[in-house]
Protein backbone atom coordinates (compact mmCIF):
# COMPACT_ATOMS: atom_id res chain seq x y z
CA UNK A 1 0.00 0.00 0.00
CA UNK A 2 1.86 3.48 -1.00
CA UNK A 3 -1.09 5.57 0.14
CA UNK A 4 -2.43 7.75 2.22
CA UNK A 5 -2.21 6.46 5.71
CA UNK A 6 -4.32 3.49 6.77
CA UNK A 7 -5.09 5.23 10.37
CA UNK A 8 -5.36 8.99 10.03
CA UNK A 9 -4.99 8.74 14.02
CA UNK A 10 -1.49 8.08 13.92
CA UNK A 11 1.08 8.82 17.03
CA UNK A 12 2.82 11.62 14.76
CA UNK A 13 6.06 9.40 14.96
CA UNK A 14 8.32 10.18 11.74
CA UNK A 15 7.47 6.68 10.84
CA UNK A 16 6.78 4.95 7.21
CA UNK A 17 5.27 1.99 6.22
CA UNK A 18 4.59 -0.52 3.18
CA UNK A 19 1.86 -3.15 3.57
CA UNK A 20 3.37 -6.22 1.19
CA UNK A 21 1.43 -9.06 0.69
CA UNK A 22 3.46 -12.90 -0.37
CA UNK A 23 1.76 -15.22 -1.93
CA UNK A 24 2.92 -18.17 -4.09
CA UNK A 25 1.56 -20.22 -6.80
CA UNK A 26 2.68 -23.82 -5.47
CA UNK A 27 0.65 -25.14 -2.49
CA UNK A 28 2.70 -26.21 0.52
CA UNK A 29 5.69 -24.96 2.62
CA UNK A 30 8.11 -22.32 0.84
CA UNK A 31 11.11 -20.88 2.53
CA UNK A 32 11.68 -17.19 1.11
CA UNK A 33 14.16 -14.44 1.92
CA UNK A 34 13.43 -10.74 2.21
CA UNK A 35 15.54 -7.99 2.35
CA UNK A 36 14.69 -3.84 2.15
CA UNK A 37 16.68 -1.23 2.31
CA UNK A 38 15.08 1.86 5.29
CA UNK A 39 16.27 4.34 2.33
CA UNK A 40 17.23 7.33 5.08
CA UNK A 41 18.56 10.40 3.23
CA UNK A 42 22.48 10.83 4.64
CA UNK A 43 22.63 7.24 5.86
CA UNK A 44 26.10 5.26 4.18
CA UNK A 45 24.96 3.32 0.70
CA UNK A 46 21.16 5.03 0.94
CA UNK A 47 20.21 6.18 -2.36
CA UNK A 48 17.39 8.48 -1.17
CA UNK A 49 18.95 11.73 -1.99
CA UNK A 50 15.87 13.94 0.13
CA UNK A 51 12.14 13.43 1.03
CA UNK A 52 9.37 15.81 1.29
CA UNK A 53 6.54 15.14 3.42
CA UNK A 54 3.61 18.11 4.45
CA UNK A 55 2.45 17.44 7.58
CA UNK A 56 3.38 21.13 8.82
CA UNK A 57 4.62 23.23 6.15
CA UNK A 58 5.66 23.03 2.31
CA UNK A 59 8.78 21.59 3.35
CA UNK A 60 11.08 23.56 0.99
CA UNK A 61 8.88 23.80 -1.94
CA UNK A 62 8.00 27.17 -3.18
CA UNK A 63 8.58 29.84 -5.69
CA UNK A 64 5.33 29.23 -7.27
CA UNK A 65 3.89 30.35 -10.38
CA UNK A 66 0.31 30.40 -11.32
CA UNK A 67 -0.68 28.33 -8.46
CA UNK A 68 -1.17 28.25 -5.18
CA UNK A 69 -0.08 26.02 -2.08
CA UNK A 70 -2.04 25.09 0.93
CA UNK A 71 -0.52 22.21 3.44
CA UNK A 72 -3.85 20.65 4.31
CA UNK A 73 -4.60 16.64 5.80
CA UNK A 74 -0.48 16.07 5.62
CA UNK A 75 -0.64 17.10 2.05
CA UNK A 76 0.17 19.87 -0.54
CA UNK A 77 -2.91 20.96 -2.17
CA UNK A 78 -2.75 22.91 -5.43
CA UNK A 79 -4.58 24.70 -7.22
CA UNK A 80 -3.54 26.13 -10.74
CA UNK A 81 -4.59 29.75 -11.24
CA UNK A 82 -3.32 30.60 -14.80
CA UNK A 83 -1.60 28.98 -17.55
CA UNK A 84 1.67 28.01 -16.57
CA UNK A 85 1.55 26.64 -12.88
CA UNK A 86 4.64 25.29 -11.39
CA UNK A 87 6.70 25.27 -7.95
CA UNK A 88 10.41 23.90 -7.29
CA UNK A 89 12.35 22.62 -4.42
CA UNK A 90 16.50 23.56 -3.91
CA UNK A 91 18.74 20.25 -3.83
CA UNK A 92 22.19 19.50 -3.08
CA UNK A 93 23.36 16.21 -5.04
CA UNK A 94 26.20 14.67 -6.85
CA UNK A 95 25.31 13.67 -10.56
CA UNK A 96 24.00 10.38 -11.76
CA UNK A 97 20.60 8.62 -13.15
CA UNK A 98 18.00 9.29 -10.62
CA UNK A 99 13.98 9.17 -9.83
CA UNK A 100 11.57 11.27 -8.52
CA UNK A 101 8.40 10.22 -7.71
CA UNK A 102 5.21 11.24 -5.73
CA UNK A 103 1.97 9.87 -4.68
CA UNK A 104 -0.83 12.37 -5.43
CA UNK A 105 -4.34 12.83 -7.20
CA UNK A 106 -5.33 15.38 -9.74
CA UNK A 107 -8.84 16.35 -11.76
CA UNK A 108 -6.67 16.88 -14.79
CA UNK A 109 -5.43 14.67 -17.72
CA UNK A 110 -3.14 16.49 -19.09
CA UNK A 111 0.55 15.99 -19.38
CA UNK A 112 3.02 16.61 -16.12
CA UNK A 113 6.38 18.55 -16.72
CA UNK A 114 9.49 18.12 -14.18
CA UNK A 115 12.80 20.19 -14.78
CA UNK A 116 15.98 20.06 -13.38
CA UNK A 117 18.98 22.24 -12.83
CA UNK A 118 22.39 22.29 -12.19
CA UNK A 119 25.72 23.91 -11.12
CA UNK A 120 27.02 24.30 -14.96
CA UNK A 121 23.14 24.92 -16.10
CA UNK A 122 21.65 27.03 -13.10
CA UNK A 123 17.93 27.08 -15.37
CA UNK A 124 15.56 24.70 -15.93
CA UNK A 125 15.32 24.37 -19.64
CA UNK A 126 13.59 22.05 -22.62
CA UNK A 127 17.24 19.89 -22.46
CA UNK A 128 16.37 18.83 -18.84
CA UNK A 129 12.95 18.23 -19.16
CA UNK A 130 10.21 14.82 -18.28
CA UNK A 131 6.79 14.70 -18.91
CA UNK A 132 4.22 12.52 -17.49
CA UNK A 133 0.71 11.64 -18.11
CA UNK A 134 -2.03 12.52 -15.12
CA UNK A 135 -4.54 10.45 -14.22
CA UNK A 136 -7.93 12.28 -13.73
CA UNK A 137 -9.47 10.71 -10.56
CA UNK A 138 -6.99 7.92 -9.40
CA UNK A 139 -4.52 8.16 -6.78
CA UNK A 140 -1.35 7.16 -7.68
CA UNK A 141 2.54 7.07 -7.49
CA UNK A 142 4.37 9.51 -9.75
CA UNK A 143 7.77 7.79 -11.38
CA UNK A 144 10.52 9.80 -13.27
CA UNK A 145 13.90 9.20 -14.33
CA UNK A 146 16.40 11.47 -15.15
CA UNK A 147 20.03 11.66 -15.80
CA UNK A 148 21.79 14.29 -14.03
CA UNK A 149 25.10 15.59 -15.25
CA UNK A 150 27.27 17.30 -12.97
CA UNK A 151 25.94 19.03 -9.30
CA UNK A 152 22.18 18.77 -8.86
CA UNK A 153 20.67 22.08 -7.19
CA UNK A 154 17.22 21.82 -8.25
CA UNK A 155 13.59 20.46 -9.54
CA UNK A 156 10.73 22.13 -10.25
CA UNK A 157 7.37 20.40 -10.64
CA UNK A 158 4.55 21.84 -13.28
CA UNK A 159 1.84 19.31 -12.06
CA UNK A 160 -0.61 20.85 -14.79
CA UNK A 161 -1.06 22.57 -17.91
CA UNK A 162 -4.28 24.28 -17.23
CA UNK A 163 -6.36 25.60 -14.35
CA UNK A 164 -7.40 22.44 -12.25
CA UNK A 165 -5.93 20.57 -8.57
CA UNK A 166 -3.83 18.34 -7.70
CA UNK A 167 -2.96 16.90 -4.07
CA UNK A 168 0.76 15.38 -3.63
CA UNK A 169 1.03 13.54 -0.47
CA UNK A 170 5.09 12.91 -0.05
CA UNK A 171 7.88 13.21 -2.87
CA UNK A 172 11.13 11.73 -2.80
CA UNK A 173 14.34 11.60 -4.96
CA UNK A 174 16.52 8.64 -5.09
CA UNK A 175 19.58 7.69 -6.84
CA UNK A 176 17.98 5.25 -9.77
CA UNK A 177 19.65 0.86 -8.83
CA UNK A 178 22.87 0.57 -9.84
CA UNK A 179 23.95 4.08 -9.16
Amino acid sequence: CDGRPMDANLSGLGLEYRAVQISSTHAGERTARIEFSAGLPGAKNSPVIRQWQFGKDADGWGDAHDLTMEVRDHALQLTATGSDPYLSAPVQARGGKMVLRFWGKTDSTDIGQFFWWTDQLPQPDGQRQKTFQLNAGREQEYTIEFPVEGALRGVRLDPLQSRGAFRIDWVSLEYAPGE
